[in-house]
């Protein structure tokens, strides 16, 4: 790409890129949700405080698990724009995850 040119998309892209902010913002809310329960009945139930969450550095075969589900969370945001058009704009704004 040429310096001169900023465009990344063009405007017959404007469904695509809707499509790819749709399922960036479901997978953050979902993590974001689940994450957020998580932290709040360990921390209820004594077994471990949000610290030690964030403290917390993943070894081994849950290190390569992780890896492989943060791969489908960017391949599902990135990839959003060629998948089969299912929704449109309207739909999208109307729709609760």
């Amino acid at each position: 790409m040429d310096k001169t040119d900023a465009s990344y998309l063009d405007s017959s892209d404007v469904e695509a890129v809707a499509r790819m902010v749709n399922a960036l913002l479901t997978e953050h809310w979902i993590m974001r949700d689940r994450l957020a329960i998580l932290e709040h009945l360990l921390d209820e139930g004594g077994i471990v405080r949000s610290r030690d969450i964030e403290a917390y550095v993943p070894a081994g075969e849950f290190a390569e698990a992780l890896e492989t589900l943060r791969g489908t969370v960017f391949g599902n945001v990135i990839g959003a724009p060629f998948a089969p058009q299912a929704a449109s704009v309207a739909e999208l704004r109307n729709k609760r995850p």
